[in-house]
């Protein structure tokens, strides 16, 4: 609510929704807690990630993870959020990096994967 409540143009707060892939395939970035399916969602459509108020366990193992691979930014504020967008949308090559960083950590034929290995024992 707090980031609503600046109301920034080019920042669209979103609850919950049935169509996260829509919202997902026309977004830039995606500011959002550090669970499992929420990341690999992001990084199938290629988003730099954001978080904020990861939970105990789980979620700060998965930011450690990231952190490794210099994917997502995290432990922002609301006004640290805004200026990582900021910088995003401003410079093209951190944007790319943060592109080129995603896209090396998806697997988007996970599943087709596993059932194709699952099919060859």
């Amino acid at each position: 609510n707090r980031l609503k409540e600046k109301n920034h143009d080019n920042v669209v707060v979103f609850g919950l929704v049935d169509n996260m892939h829509e919202i997902m395939a026309v977004s830039d970035a995606m500011i959002t807690k550090p669970g499992g399916l929420s990341i690999s969602e992001a990084l199938v459509s290629q988003l730099p990630l954001i978080f904020f108020h990861p939970i105990p366990g789980q979620e700060i193992n998965n930011i450690n993870v990231l952190a490794t691979y210099g994917v997502g930014i995290s432990d922002c504020k609301v006004s640290q959020m805004v200026a990582h967008l900021n910088m995003l949308k401003s410079s093209k090559d951190t944007f790319l990096t943060a592109l080129k960083k995603t896209k090396s950590l998806a697997k988007p034929n996970a599943v087709r994967d596993v059932i194709g290995l699952l099919n060859s024992v």
